[in-house]
Parts: C-alpha cells; sequence; structure tokens
C-alpha cells in the first residue's frame, strides 16, 4: 500500500493548472489554481425558469474564488467568502493528475477504481 501511495502522490506537489470533470459532464466543478489563488466555478446544461419567465441561477454562491495552499500533496482552499470547504487531494496516475475530495482519495487508496468523472488536470498554469 505504501508503494501505491507513493506512485500516485509522485510530482503532485506543483497542484496549478485547471481541473475539469474526466468524463463528459453536463453538470459539475471546474476549479482553476494559479499560484496561490483559486478559482471555483460550477456548471450545468439545465436551464431552469422562475414563475415570472426568469432563469434561476442554479449556483447562485458560484464562483468562489480566494487562497489556495498545496503541500504534500494535501490542497486547501481558503474562500473570501471566509467558508470552510473540505481538504482535497492531488492524486497521479499515469500521466494524469486529479483532484479528489478526501472521500474519493480515501476510496481510490483503498483499492477502488478512480471515480468516473473525478476532476482531472486539464491544463497546466505557471505558479505566480
Amino acid at each position: 500500500m505504501a508503494t501505491l501511495a507513493g506512485a500516485l502522490l509522485a510530482g503532485c506537489a506543483a497542484g496549478g493548472g485547471v481541473y475539469e470533470p474526466g468524463c463528459i459532464a453536463f453538470e459539475g466543478d471546474r476549479i482553476e489554481i494559479s499560484g496561490k489563488r483559486f478559482v471555483w466555478d460550477r456548471f450545468t446544461d439545465e436551464i431552469r425558469i422562475d414563475a415570472e419567465g426568469r432563469e434561476i441561477d442554479p449556483f447562485p454562491d458560484f464562483p468562489k474564488s480566494g487562497r489556495v495552499e498545496v503541500r504534500a500533496g494535501n490542497v486547501r482552499f481558503y474562500p473570501e467568502s471566509g467558508e470552510s470547504i473540505e481538504m482535497h487531494h492531488l492524486l497521479k496516475r499515469g500521466s494524469a493528475t486529479y483532484l479528489l475530495t478526501s472521500e474519493e482519495r480515501t476510496r481510490v487508496m483503498s483499492g477502488a477504481d478512480m471515480p468516473d468523472c473525478a476532476l482531472r488536470r486539464v491544463r497546466v498554469r505557471a505558479r505566480n
């Protein structure tokens, strides 16, 4: 198990980049980490209309932005709103780098397959 953990964490120290679902998704998260900052947005193809015919914002609290700290594969988000966000984790599998919740990471480290639509780095961003 230690060998697996080492292999998954190797090369994850620099977490900068854009993370999107690793599958074709009609709803999900997009997180960009650049230097010590992040922007977290959500998207959906679903359109909801209220009784007056106005479009309803499906994610009124997004996008979120703020400071990010990446250490030893652990990612902590500190949004400007001051709310608490669960710690995330960077895992490398093959040539792909994933950004997983603690629950997802625990399952993968226990031998489960990578979640179908786990957030995967699609572009690398330079550190500021």
